[in-house]
């Protein structure tokens, strides 16, 4: 169903107008028209026209104005026999019977008693089911990822002194700085003295009272000569021991879940050890029963389990205080791998149908709350925090109580507010030594060498490696836009000058890094010839990545991943064979992945002492009742970042920035590649 959005544009209503055309376009099988400018005044445009004609219901919004243009929309649509839905905004103008578009005071229509954030998504699911739509529950996700940095999302609060544009509103983004949610009063004082744990970051020691921390994210001196980002709101809250806590409940129990989602990282048993040895010891300094449930494969037995069937894996008790079972997870905490089996659900990341997204986050609620689960600990990238930020705003909609505690790992280093996360560096050393004995390998035995490496949606590690290791000649990253041609010219450019020397020369090899979704700008030019060996299901990836605007959603398919090594190594090889000199006619080009072998590496110490502590803090945090956050060391400080602002993008490299410009001197490629 198509619906066409009448308002009046620059008004007092145009937010809220915005806002539920954004919760509108969310449902399935609906498709709102929403257009920011009316063109000309006094006449509706060509383009509008064949609009409205193409709607099927006209949602005429009737706020305090009615502009000249949107009355002719609807003088429009009576003419033409549309159906029209009228929502009376508050504080609306009258009609009156003199009025050409008197009629609407005869339709049925969604009245609206406020402006705020409720009202917008209690009037959008009105019209759907006045409309005869299904209403999915909002799981809080913007649409698609509308920031890549976190200076941009500053940057634009700032502009707006405090608050976002309308585009943005649009898109999904809170209109102003969300704030930390918490579940209610903190009523329990922390069983463990801050000799043990450190200082309380919520009581004035001098003064004897709370106080309430904030951390500024943003340093440069820049950003506070106009507007001071503090007095603008835009602020995170310290992280670390509470004076005074919200949990246990008055039953004195307590029950935690603890899931990793997505793939393995240097350092999850860290954190997942500093999240039980807190949590036990605030439950013996308080003497309360505590349960510690960890759920294998992440979402996975919450999904599958639905309403408490128990015909599958469901957890595994990690501390059981009636049970009297206690694992020694101090002992795992220097080790690869997680002790929780981790999987990823495709469901969670499916953006093409909500009823399938919508059904599997009921489910995850609805066996929480049948295990009676308190505190959700999720350990994942950035699928798992859009699905941790979802699961709690369907709590909240299904009247759930329940705190979510996200912890970031990511070996993309992708996550919004991460500065960065845990087994990032080690993953990059790895790739280092690897690089520089493949390397080796291409220099001996002259060839060219394509190693493919993380990189879902951005190029951190590829960038890093290709930093570290000195060796590389190319790096291709999703960021930036490339052509075979141009990187065919390239690498013949370096096999060329290293044969010039000597005899056959002195080895004619190079080495190229390539991210997992760097995919050529001109890749449909290559999938249907035979020699690069594309099959149909990579085609279809291929066709989907441009489809959704060249980029990932969750985990990248590997038919993409497949897909576009395969474009890159053979197209090389061809079109190298092809030189003239009968040097190049059986040259060879290898490919090597070891991604799976650098995420299964041990974690380095400082791995290990981040991992603990992002564990310990999260608990601190949590059991504060704290909720709908994720744990994160931003600039010099431990900090809560509201999952509304972490879910607002994926974080990618500036390819006007310094550390690219640093990447492209130290391979020498061209700064274009198009």
């Amino acid at each position: 169903m198509k619906l066409f959005i009448s308002y009046k544009f620059n008004s007092q209503e145009e937010l809220f107008v915005q806002r539920i055309y954004f919760y509108i376009k969310k449902q399935p099988d609906i498709n709102p028209i929403f257009f920011p400018h009316h063109g000309t005044i006094g006449s509706v445009s060509g383009q509008l026209e064949s609009r409205i004609d193409l709607s099927d219901v006209l949602i005429f919004f009737w706020g305090s104005e009615i502009g000249d243009m949107q009355r002719k929309e609807a003088r429009y649509a009576l003419d033409n026999k549309k159906s029209i839905l009228p929502v009376k905004l508050p504080g609306r103008c009258k009609i009156t019977v003199f009025d050409d578009i008197d009629e609407l005071n005869r339709l049925n229509s969604v009245k609206v008693s406020d402006l705020c954030e409720e009202s917008a998504l209690r009037c959008a699911k009105r019209i759907v089911e006045l409309l005869g739509g299904r209403w999915i529950r909002i799981d809080g996700l913007p649409i698609g990822y509308p920031f890549n940095y976190e200076k941009d999302i500053i940057n634009e609060f700032i502009k707006g002194e405090g608050k976002l544009s309308k585009f943005r509103v649009q898109q999904g983004c809170p209109i102003e700085w969300p704030e930390l949610l918490s579940l209610g009063i903190q009523k329990n004082e922390d069983p463990v003295s801050q000799k043990d744990i450190g200082t309380f970051r919520d009581w004035d020691e001098v003064n004897r009272k709370r106080k309430d921390p904030k951390v500024i994210p943003v340093a440069l001196s820049d950003y506070h000569k106009c507007y001071c980002p503090e007095k603008l709101g835009l602020t995170f809250a310290e992280a670390g021991p509470r004076k005074f806590h919200y949990y246990p409940s008055p039953s004195r129990s307590l029950k935690v879940g603890i899931l990793v989602s997505g793939g393995i990282a240097p350092g999850i048993n860290a954190v997942i050890s500093g999240i039980v040895k807190r949590q036990v010891l605030y439950a013996q300094r308080g003497r309360y029963d505590l349960d510690i449930l960890g759920y294998p494969e992440g979402f996975k037995p919450l999904i599958l389990r639905g309403r408490g069937a128990v015909n599958c894996p469901d957890y595994k008790l990690l501390y059981s205080t009636s049970r009297q079972i206690s694992m020694d997870l101090s002992s795992y905490a220097d080790e690869a791998g997680s002790i929780l089996p981790t999987s990823r659900m495709s469901r969670l990341n499916d953006l093409s149908d909500p009823r399938i997204r919508s059904d599997a986050l009921k489910k995850i609620v609805n066996s929480l709350d049948f295990d009676r689960v308190d505190i959700l600990y999720v350990i994942g990238g950035d699928g798992s925090m859009k699905a941790a930020h979802a699961v709690w705003n369907y709590a909240k909609d299904m009247n759930r109580e329940l705190s979510v505690v996200a912890i970031p790992k990511t070996m993309d280093n992708d996550i919004l507010w991460v500065w960065q996360s845990f087994g990032f560096l080690s993953a990059v050393e790895w790739a280092k030594g690897a690089i520089r004995q493949l390397y080796q390998e291409a220099k001996a035995n002259p060839r060219v060498g394509v190693i493919q490496l993380f990189g879902s949606d951005s190029g951190f590690v590829v960038s890093h490696a290709a930093l570290a290791s000195g060796v590389c000649d190319l790096a291709l990253i999703p960021e930036i836009e490339f052509n075979m041609s141009r990187v065919v010219e390239h690498v013949k450019e370096r096999l060329k000058s290293r044969f010039r020397f000597g005899t056959y020369g002195e080895s004619p090899y190079c080495i190229i890094l390539m991210a997992e979704n760097a995919i050529p700008k001109d890749a449909m030019k290559y999938i249907n010839i035979s020699e690069v060996g594309i099959s149909e299901a990579e085609k279809r990836a291929i066709v989907n990545f441009e489809d959704n605007k060249r980029r990932v959603y969750g985990k990248t398919p590997d038919d993409l991943r497949n897909a576009g090594l395969k474009i890159v190594s053979k197209v090389l090889q061809m079109k190298i064979r092809e030189m003239s000199n009968p040097y190049w006619s059986n040259f060879y080009v290898f490919t090597n992945e070891p991604r799976h072998l650098i995420r299964s590496i041990p974690p380095s110490s400082s791995d290990i002492i981040f991992g603990e502590r992002l564990g310990s803090l999260a608990v601190d945090c949590g059991m504060a009742g704290y909720t709908d956050f994720m744990i994160s060391q931003w600039l010099t400080e431990y900090v809560m970042v509201p999952l509304q602002l972490v879910v607002l993008g994926r974080k990618r490299i500036p390819t006007n920035g310094i550390f690219w410009k640093s990447v492209i001197a130290k391979t020498g490629q061209p700064a274009n590649l198009t």
